[in-house]
This record gives structure tokens, sequence and C-alpha cells, in this order.
């Protein structure tokens, strides 16, 4: 390694292993950044992997469509030719134990022709390489940071895979989900499993909280042995994802900026009859184009579907965006609604569900 005097940074080389804390304040915030520059377009990622080395919780792999970790300890923004990762170490869960930091070629070229490749930790630690340290590989390992002895160390890597992003999630257990879907308005599509069943189904909502600070998002419910009910914040009528309705709601945290997110059990797909997902402005002039929302429905063995609503200029408060339907007890199919509405009896009434509506404050 070499140490730039003027600069206190020091400079790593491939199969380099220290220990973080020599350089950065471990306890604190700390950013990675990786720049390439080239004729190519190229992703950046970082993702945590479990004491097996495996990618177990993707809701820890940050890149540009998911851009903050359940509690915020890690987070993505772009860069000009690149990308900067903000890592908060100390909050990282105990199951997390490397982060992974890689790039890879969205497109024909390898990573043989790039002119330079620089990671750099925090004001500290860089790691430069070019095109000659590679040949043919499309996706490559700049960095790993993991936990040893209870303390963080960085490992510089540097090597790749010519099988490109798909061959190295695979190496860690993990796989690259095919494109996202766009669904229009009264689109339905199905839902395909996995063999052993849908799998878990989330629904996240996302907004522009500089407009719009507060939309919540619930759902209406309809079971196969004829329970009806809801599920919003509003109430704390949350439900239950391993129990009757099979369906939960998370607690809401703004300051993670996740946004808020509904769980649909897939695996109990037989139970389920249909699942009508709704938002609801409770707060100030309803401006659905501002908000600029975004829901996002993933599942394990389909691209992930997203239902955009800035397009919608509905002065109503309450939307019914998306509707699950039972599919002969073995799949779910989704359709994009966005019907507006005054409030909740206004919305059932619509679609007849057959429940009765009381007050509640949030």
């Amino acid at each position: 390694m070499r140490e730039f005097r003027g600069e206190r940074m020091t400079e790593i080389q491939r199969g380099f292993r220290g220990d973080i804390a020599q350089y950065v304040d471990v306890s604190g915030s700390i950013e990675a950044v990786m720049t390439i520059s080239g004729s190519d377009v190229y992703d950046f990622c970082c993702f945590g992997v479990d004491g097996n080395n495996q990618l177990s919780d993707d809701r820890y792999m940050m890149f540009y469509n998911q851009t903050k970790s359940p509690n915020g300890e890690l987070s993505y923004s772009p860069t000009d030719g690149g990308a900067k990762f903000t890592l908060n170490l100390s909050r990282l869960p105990a199951s997390i134990q490397k982060l992974v930091f890689t790039a890879s070629i969205d497109g024909t070229g390898t990573m043989g022709g790039i002119t330079s490749h620089t990671f750099t930790l925090g004001d500290a630690v860089k790691l430069r390489l070019t095109g000659q340290d590679f040949s043919s590989e499309k996706a490559i390992i700049s960095v790993e940071i993991y936990r040893k002895n209870d303390t963080w160390r960085i490992a510089a890597v540097a090597s790749g895979f010519n099988g490109g992003l798909s061959e190295l999630l695979k190496f860690y257990g993990g796989e690259e989900k095919p494109e996202p879907e766009e669904l229009g308005k009264w689109q339905k599509i199905r839902l395909k499993g996995t063999g052993s069943g849908l799998g878990e189904i989330s629904v996240n909502l996302r907004w522009n909280r500089d407009v719009t600070p507060n939309i919540d998002l619930g759902c209406l419910y309809a079971l196969t042995d004829g329970t009806k009910g809801m599920l919003q914040s509003l109430g704390n009528d949350t439900g239950d994802k391993d129990n009757p309705p099979y369906i939960s709601l998370d607690p809401y945290d703004e300051a993670s900026g996740n946004g808020r997110t509904l769980h649909i059990n897939g695996d109990k797909v037989a139970v389920i009859s249909r699942v009508l997902v709704f938002t609801f402005m409770y707060n100030g002039a309803a401006d659905w184009k501002g908000a600029d929302g975004v829901i996002t429905v993933s599942s394990p063995a389909n691209p992930d579907i997203f239902i955009h609503m800035k397009e919608y200029d509905s002065k109503q408060r309450m939307c019914a965006a998306a509707m699950f339907e039972n599919v002969n007890d073995e799949a779910l199919s989704v359709e994009k609604l966005m019907d507006f509405f005054y409030g909740h009896a206004d919305l059932e009434k619509y679609y007849r569900w057959g429940i009765k509506w009381g007050y509640g404050t949030k």
C-alpha cells in the first residue's frame, strides 16, 4: 500500500486486507464511492451476505432501484460516473456479516475495456484499477468489508465473473431479477410460483414526502371462508402474515425512507379470495400528481411490478390502487385499478365488499 501524504489517502492494491478502524471511524457514517471510466454503461451494487456467504436477505442489496436498507443502515445514490454508498456499520444486524461491492456492465463490453475504476472509502482509502487488471469479465467484486473477531475489515478483491451479474449473484446464492414491468390501468397479470408456492408478496408504496407528508397504505381483504376485513395503520389494524388473514402491514418508519409496505403470504393463496390495496391522503389537499407515488409489487418468481400514480390528478383523498384475486386456488392475479373516492365507505360501497365502517384517528 502507498500513502499520499498531502491527501492523507492510503492506496491499497489487489489482495490487501486490513482493519478499517485504522483509517475511518466505524462508529459513524462512512461513504464508499465507486467510479468507472469507459465506453459502456455500468451498474454499481452493494449487498450484504450472512455467515454462510449467502445473500439471504435481499433488503440489504443497494442499487439504483433499491436505495435504502430497512433501517437506513445502508443507502445508495448515483454520482457522475459512479455511485455512492453510505454505510453505518455499527447499525447493521448481526445477520449481515459482509458487504460486497460490485460493478457490472449493462451491454456487450467487458471490464478489460475500461479506462479506470476506483473504490474510495471516506477520505482515507482508495483502490485504483484499470482494464489491464481484467480481461473478459462482465461483472467484478471490487471490495468486501467483513466482520472478523468483532472488528470490521476491508479486502481488495478485484476479481470478476465472465457471466456478468447473474453469475456473480449466483456465487452468493442470489439471482438477478428480470426487468421490472409497469402495469397500465385495468391491466391484469398472473403471478407465477416457484414450485413450492408463491412465497411472500410485498406491496411497497413510496412517494415525494416534500409535497405530501402522509399517505396511508392499507387493504380490504376477503378470505375463502367468507371472512372480510380491513388493514391500515389508522386504528392499528395491521394483520398477521403467518395467521389469518395471512396479510400484514409494516409499522411506518418515516426516518428509513422506505415508505409503507404490505405483505401477503402467497403460500396461503388457497385461503385468500381477494385483496384490494388502497392509499389514502389524510393531511392537506389531495395532490396525487405532486406526490408522485409508486407502488412496487415484489415476489420471488416474478419481475417487480410498478404501479405509477402521478399521471392521475384527482382531488379525491382515497385511491383504489390494485386488486389481487385468487386464480384456481394456486395463484394470484394483480390488476391496476386507480379509481378515486372521497373516503373509505365510498370505496367499499363501490366494490361491494360488505363490511361496516366506524371512525378512527391517526
